[in-house]
This record gives structure tokens, sequence and C-alpha cells, in this order.
């Protein structure tokens, strides 16, 4: 009996113990369970930036979640041939026992580099330590270092910069004090800045809301405006080479304007080139955005002043009454109520009353969802939470107002470890909650439902990424390519998320259907025969439809197109018209482009009672207003409260599988000018968005595609096995240029089995690797970065031949050609107007083996 009690005891005080070891490494969300109304805490994480010498530079801001390191791109910082880096950091209200540092590889987040600070150096308040790497770093290569603060209570702070190694002087100081001289030549209206820009005297400079390189000297330099800057200039390093560099600023300044004082959130960035003589600015812009102030109101005009602002789709939500109004300013949600001229703070994204440091991050946006007839008002932020329960988190948080109450309520709360910059590019920020309390939304290809009573999550349909997904936001409805048979669609589905009712449009038998767009309420679409669908030689589908429809969402016909004989390839809608691409099969049976036509369907527009105008004045030229119904007066300024935040006793918590990046769902994104423009399924695309951007392409596995200025002035593709056509094999050209690139990927393959595919170039590739890089539609400067990283590039030279890219220098290419078996170095000019007369189809590779 003993022996039992004795193993009773023993597994109890392994339990205990067990307890004790794994609770120090788990992190735990601590939500104070209330039913009072409580106010939020302000942002307490310190802020970390780099010391150079005796300035500082890329602010790092905490993150409670851990992140991939590999994943997050927000600086850079240069090492030099001490392999150190200085650190800085204001505790705020959080005391920091030590640091913890690791070092990974971008592409294979392999770790590289462990250690752990506990001395601290105490400096103006502020504490700094040194971290002293022992890495074998590879000259300019990044690198991901993850910083963690470790508080007095054993809370993990993570952050996050990337490392870039120099052993030689890769010009940085010489650099960052062109940026900061540049930034304060605005501020003074200095003179000799007007040798670093480039006026165009056709350009429109009605605003300063953005300006640019191109803009005119009275612009960038502010007009009549005479700012005061509110923060310390920290530059933040984006990109950095030995001739080149990347900067972005963020500050916030005052100005007075002829409305009273005003605060305006600026963003600047900087492109530059050095070289021996001076520095050149290659680009620059500048961004302000006015802070909401409901004191600036106009009586006299009885609207609501938003200011200088570069968007002009500010969210305002009514109700029915049109009176009540919910918009969104800066991330901030508020309400105006006409009846009683109340304005009232719904959500602050920033608390922070000490300082504008916190507020530089700006990491995070809102949407409002809606807003019944007592003013109710439902809503979603998404993106960093900076202060509050989750403090450092990334996540999508459910809201309602309740007006009764003056509290807002948390209703759902969705986590993920990963950055805004990610988070907005997969997450569609039109979503809906019924009356019902089910929450409709997408992210990542994927539309859910979830229902806050039952607390039920549905998958309404996956992969809508790779087929069409729409909204149609004035009826609250999602509209979707709904089923695939064979790879193509043969089903539309049209929902409305406020009953929930479906209405689907199937295919015919033997026939395809396509999402065009939404006009309006209405939804076009066109469907066509499955035997009609064509490849190009880089493996593009041409889905050639044969009829295009305009049509209600309850699958009423108002408008129909078809031409005997015409196929339409590609459709967009704009406005009332929808543009339509045409062709027509020549005697071959191949597609022949014909001349573009049009839909045009009459839409009865409905007068806004409330939108969004412009006012220019001499002083602050454009500027926004709300504009509110005729017969409204407002006689006083309007009077602004705060709202309380309601902590529920039953927290909701959806878990959700992460932002994915696994093959067949693979997306490019490109980081330019601070922060990412878009993602795309088509790493063209996204190579012709960054070149115009001056940015990067990194594929969803973190891997760079693709970066202006970044391949060499000459380079070659190495271990290229050259093969020739076989006539008697029936070995084209495409399959030999194919079977040569795989060759030099390694790849085991023969002939026999690529004859055998008798497929275009990208099925072939794709057969064999896990991310061929179709490029068609870049231009041959653009593709030779592949060649400049060591990979051929495939390219047609007419319809039906393939060569291969293999060499470049400053005025030729090198190319094999397999029809001819013969290698010839041709003028760059003349090879672009070569493979621009084929219609500019390249096809390369990011990787190896599966």
């Amino acid at each position: 009996m003993l022996k039992f009690v004795y193993k009773f005891l023993g597994l109890i005080v392994v339990f205990v113990a067990a307890l004790f070891v794994f609770s120090k490494n788990i992190e735990v969300i601590t939500v104070n369970i209330s039913t009072e109304k409580v106010k939020p805490e302000a942002e307490s994480f310190p802020i970390i930036s780099i010391v150079d010498g005796d300035d500082n530079l890329n602010y790092m801001y905490g993150y409670s979640g851990n992140i991939p390191a590999n994943t997050v791109r927000e600086s850079i910082t240069v090492l030099d041939s001490e392999k150190t880096v200085t650190l800085e950091f204001d505790e705020f209200k959080t005391k920091i026992n030590k640091l913890n540092y690791e070092v990974r590889s971008v592409e294979e987040n392999e770790a590289l580099d462990s250690g752990t600070v506990t001395a601290f150096v105490n400096k103006d308040e502020k504490n700094a330590a040194t971290i002293k790497f022992n890495t074998e770093f590879e000259t300019s290569t990044e690198y991901a270092l993850k910083i963690t603060l470790v508080t007095n209570v054993s809370k993990k702070i993570n952050y996050y910069t990337r490392l870039k190694y120099y052993p030689t002087d890769c010009f940085l100081k010489e650099k960052l004090d062109f940026v900061k001289n540049f930034h304060q030549m605005t501020i003074d209206k200095d003179e000799k800045l007007a040798m670093y820009i480039e006026p165009e005297a056709a350009r429109d400079n009605s605003s300063l809301a953005f300006v640019d390189i191109n803009s005119s000297y009275e612009n960038i330099t502010w007009g009549m405006l005479e700012p005061k800057v509110l923060t310390k200039i920290v530059p933040t390093v984006k990109e950095i080479n030995i001739e080149t560099g990347s900067f972005e600023i963020r500050y916030y300044m005052m100005a007075n304007t002829p409305t009273g004082n005003e605060t305006y959130f600026v963003k600047e960035f900087y492109r530059l080139r050095r070289t021996d003589e001076r520095i050149y600015m290659l680009w620059f812009e500048r961004t302000m955005e006015a802070e909401f102030d409901a004191g600036l109101a106009s009586i006299n005009k009885n609207e609501l002043k938003l200011g200088v602002s570069n968007s002009d789709d500010i969210q305002i939500v009514t109700n029915d009454n049109v009176n009540k109004v919910a918009f969104v300013r800066n991330g901030n949600v508020y309400e105006y109520d006409l009846t009683e001229n109340v304005i009232k703070n719904i959500y602050i994204s920033y608390l922070s009353e000490e300082s504008y440091e916190h507020m530089l991050y700006r990491q995070n946006n809102a949407h409002v969802m809606s807003v019944d007839e007592e003013g109710n008002i439902s809503f979603v932020v998404y993106g960093y939470i900076p202060h509050g329960a989750y403090e450092g988190k990334v996540a999508i948080i459910l809201y309602r107002y309740n007006i009764s109450e003056n509290a807002v309520e948390e209703l759902l709360y969705i986590p993920f470890e990963t950055t805004y910059q990610i988070l907005k590019e997969n997450f569609e920020k039109y979503s809906y909650m019924n009356s019902g309390d089910v929450f409709f939304f997408a992210i990542d290809d994927i539309i859910y439902s979830y229902n806050l009573v039952s607390e039920k999550l549905v998958s309404l349909a996956d992969g809508i990424g790779n087929r069409n997904f729409t909204i149609i936001p004035k009826i609250s409805s999602y509209v979707w390519e709904s089923r695939q048979d064979s790879g193509v669609s043969t089903e539309l589905t049209i929902m409305d998320l406020e009953s929930g009712n479906k209405v689907t449009i199937p295919s015919k038998d033997g026939q395809f259907i396509r999402l065009i767009g939404v006009m309006d309420t209405n939804v076009v679409y066109g469907f066509g025969n499955i035997s009609d669908i064509a490849a190009t030689n880089d493996g593009t589908r041409i889905y050639a439809m044969s009829e295009v429809n305009i049509v209600t969402n309850k699958n009423k016909i108002i408008k129909s197109y078809s031409s005997d004989g015409v196929y339409v390839t590609g459709a967009e809608v704009e406005d009332n018209v929808v543009h339509l691409k045409r062709c027509k099969k020549d005697e071959n049976g191949r597609y022949k482009t014909i001349s573009d036509d049009n839909i045009l369907n009459r839409i009865v527009k409905e007068n806004s009672k409330v939108e969004l105008t412009t006012r220019v004045t001499e002083k602050m030229m454009t500027e926004h207003y709300m504009s509110f119904p005729s017969g409204f007066s407002m006689l006083r300024l309007p009077k602004l409260e705060d709202t309380e935040m309601f902590v529920v006793t039953n927290e909701k918590v959806l878990y959700l599988d992460g932002i994915d990046s696994s093959e067949g769902s693979a997306k490019y994104y490109v980081y330019a000018k601070g922060e990412i423009k878009g993602s795309y399924k088509s790493p063209a695309k996204a190579i012709l968005t960054a070149d115009e951007e001056q940015g990067v392409v990194i594929n969803s596995n973190n891997m760079t595609t693709w970066e202006r200025g970044g391949k060499f002035l000459q380079s070659s593709a190495m271990g290229i096995e050259y093969v020739p056509v076989s006539k008697k094999k029936k070995f084209n050209s495409i399959e030999a240029c194919s079977y040569m690139l795989l060759k030099t990927m390694r790849i085991q393959v023969s002939k026999e089995e690529i004859a055998a595919l008798d497929k275009p170039i990208y099925d072939i590739l794709a057969a064999y690797i896990p991310e061929p890089v179709n490029l068609t539609g870049c231009n041959l400067d653009e593709v030779l970065y592949f060649v400049s990283a060591g990979k051929p590039v495939i390219a047609m030279k007419d319809g039906k031949k393939a060569v291969l890219l293999t060499a470049y220098d400053s005025s030729t290419v090198t190319v094999y050609d397999p029809s001819t078996d013969t290698t010839e170095r041709i003028y760059l000019s003349m090879a672009e107007e070569t493979f621009n007369n084929a219609g500019n189809v390249y096809v390369s590779y990011m990787k190896g083996d599966k």
C-alpha cells in the first residue's frame, strides 16, 4: 500500500516541479476579467534604437508574440569589421533585467549565433547595451536579428532588425548625414536643396499631402507653412549597399493654419546614390496626414475638418436616419451625433500622453462594419496592438460600441504571429457582423463565418486567391467562384451576409464561369467552353469567354454581351463601364487580338447625405472636410467625449492557422519606400510594381526574388549543359531550354521525359521544381537580375522558338539558341526589341529540388 502512496507523492512532486520549470517559459496573456468599465493602460514597452556614433537610428518596437525573425523586414543595421552593435532603450514603465539575442539566416531561418547581456550602461535616463557577434557573416548579405528584453516579472518582449555586414566602409554615416541635412533644408526653406530635386512643369502642386522629387521647390519646402517638428529625427535604414541606400524618417510636426494649430504625422523617404564626387538623390517623397481635431470644425459651413490627407476614401458610415456618423481617421474610430452635436472617441489606437515616440510606429488600422439607428457600432481593429492587455500582439479584434453603456465591448480576439504589413495584405478589411452576431471575414484566401453565440467557425470557401473573390459593400454581400472542377470554376456564389442566403450561378455542362467584378450592387461575370481554354508558351491560361453578363444579386440579367466568333479574354469594371479585351481564332485555331469593346450600364447615383469634400486655400492648399445633409446646422463646435472600455467576463479567442506561406499559395510582396506596397500571385506583376516603386520583391518563403538596382554590371549563369533541338526525337526549343534550365539546378530528368510532357515552359518546370518564376511582361533589364544571380532565363524569340539567356554585360546579352546550336552576343537594344516583339515571354526559377 505504501508503495502506491510513495508513487502518488512522487507524481505530485514531479508535476509541481514541471509546472515550476515550464511556467517560466510559457507566456500567458492575462486579462483582468471584470464587468467594470476600465480604461486600458497606455503604451509601456521600451523602444530600442541603434547607436551610431552620436546619433540614433532604426527605432524598434516590442512584440509580445514570437514572430519568426526572418519574416520581419523593417530596418537594416549595418555591422562593420568589429561586428558589434550598441543598443539604447528607454524603459518607459517596464523594468528590464536582461537582454537575449539570436542571429538567424533569412532564407532558412537557421540559428547562427546567440547570447545574453545583463550589464547595461545608464545614460540620460536610458539604458545601453553592446552586443559582440561571433558569426562568420558574408559581406552584403542580410541576416535576421531578434532581440529579447526580459522584464523583472519574466515577461519577454521581442524586437527585430536585419543585419548586413560590410568589413569596409559602406558610407552609411555620409548617407545618413545627407538625409538629415536635406530634411532640415526643407524646414529652413534652404535654396541649396534645389540642386537635388527635379521639378516638373506639368506637375500638380495643389496639395501638401504628397510631395516628391518632381514637386515644386515651394511644395517641398512646405509652401506657406512654418512647421515645428515635435519629435526627434531618427532615420531608419530600409536598404543599404555600398553605392546606394534607402532611408525613412517619421515624425510629428505642428503648424499654424487658418483654423488654428494643427498636428500632422509625416513620413519622408529617401533613395540615394553615392559617388566619389557627391551624393545624388535618386528619389524623395513626403506624405503628411492631419490628426483629427474636433475643435477645428467649420461652424459656418456645417462641416467637420479632416484636414490634409493622402486618402480620398476616408471611411464614413452612417445609420439609415443619417443622424449618427462613424468614421475612421489614422486608425482611430469616431462617432458624430448630429442631433446632440457630440463627437465620441470610440477607439483610440495610441493612448500615451507623455510623448509621440510610440505613435510613430502606426502599424495598425480600423474598419467600421455598421452603425445602427441607436448609434451602436460594430468595428474591427487589425494590426499591431500598442496598448492594454494585448500590447505588442498582432491581431484582428472585433469590437461593439454600446451607446447606452457608452462603452466598447470586446467580442473576439484573433492573434497572429506575423507583422501588420503582412497581415494587411492577407486580411480583406471589408468584414461584416450581422444582426445574428455572425462575424464574416476573409483572410489568407479563406472566407470564414464565426458565430459569436455558438462559437462555431465555418470555412465558407478556401483558395479564393486562386478563384476570384470580391465584395458588394452597398448590400453587404460576398461574391466568389465557389466550385472548381478539373482546375476551372464552374459555379458562382453570391451571399447576403445579413440573411445568410446564397444565390448560386452554375455554368452549363462543358463550360467554365469567371467572376469579373461588381458594378454598384450588380455582379459582372462571363462564361465560355472549357475546350476554348488555351495556354501561352509561358503557361498562362487564356480563358476565352463567349458571353459576359451583368446580373442583380438575385441573378436577374440586366445586360448581356456576346458576338459570333468573338471571345472575351479579359474584362475590367470601372464605374458604369465594363472594358472588354477581345480576340478571334485564326485559321490555325490560335487566338488573335482584335479591338476592345465596352458594356455600358446605367447606374442610378444616390446623392450621399454625408460625403467627403475638399477645399483649396492659399496657405493649406487641398484639405478634406466632411459635409452633412442640407438643413443640418452646426450651431457651435461639437463637444468631444471619451468612451470607456468594457472587459467582458467571457473572453473569446479564436486561433487560426498562421498566414500561409506553403507551396501552392506563394505570394510575392513588394517592399518599397518603407512598407509593403502590395502582394501578388504573379511575380512579374510584383517586379513591375517594385521597379516603379524602386523596391524589392520578397516571396512568401522570405527569399529575395528581385531587387531594384540589385544586379551586377555584368554576370553569367554557370554550369549550363548546352543541348540543341532534335527533330528526330521531336525535342523542340521550348523543351530543350526547359531541360537545360532544370539541369543547371541538378534536377535528374531526361530529354525523353521532357518531350513526353508536351507542355508549355512553366508547366514543364512546375513538374520538377517548387517555384518556377513566370516573368512574362517584364522587360529585359528586369529579367537579367536572375542571370545576375546565376540563374539562366528562358525567353521566347518568337511565337515558337525559345532561347536561353546565359550572360550579359553593360552593352550585350549572351543568348544560346538550341534551334541552331549557337551562342551569340547581342546588343541589349536589339535583344530588347526582339523579345518585346515576341511578347516579353520569360521564365526562370527561385530555388532547386523539391
